[in-house]
């Protein structure tokens, strides 16, 4: 028998969770088309993610963006994206994003809170985002789907 220590279980279990009830990756990309009215959508929440392709930190979220982006799919009130500062430099002049990776929440068009750096921080970032805004969600079952979804990425950033 292979015994595994507790986090990596939990990441195992999660990871399954995931693969089965998940399938494509609904992360949108914001363009300077797109952004402004995507943000102000009523009643929703965006998590953005502000980045450029030459940004080490960027690179080396690897796929966890769009894991957040597969599992909020489905979800009315809660929106993934991201922009390409590279390709859209005029969305991040006016979003005011100065470093990279930048972590933004929008809700009915307003910036309500932003994270900027890499590390496992981002993701108790928006885990704290999403209790902060629960009473936005039509039912307390949906928050705790979105956090507990939300942290499979704070598990697997738990070595960084």
């Amino acid at each position: 028998m292979i015994k595994l220590n507790r986090s990596v279980s939990i990441w195992m279990v999660l990871s399954l969770f995931l693969s089965l009830f998940l399938s494509k990756a609904e992360v949108i990309t914001l363009t300077p088309g797109t952004f402004s009215d995507k943000v102000k959508e009523k009643d929703t929440a965006w998590f953005v993610k502000f980045c450029v392709p030459w940004c080490r930190h960027c690179k080396n979220l690897g796929t966890l963006w769009e894991e957040v982006g597969k599992a909020m799919e489905g979800e009315d009130e809660i929106e993934v994206g991201e922009v390409d500062c590279g390709a859209s430099k005029s969305v991040c002049s006016k979003a005011d994003i100065h470093s990279y990776p930048t972590f933004k929440l929008f809700f009915d068009g307003e910036e309500v809170a932003k994270y900027q750096g890499y590390g496992k921080f981002w993701c108790l970032f928006l885990m704290m985002q999403l209790q902060k805004m629960r009473e936005v969600f039509s039912w307390s079952c949906l928050y705790f789907r979105c956090c507990l979804r939300v942290s499979t990425c704070s598990i697997r950033l738990e070595g960084s």
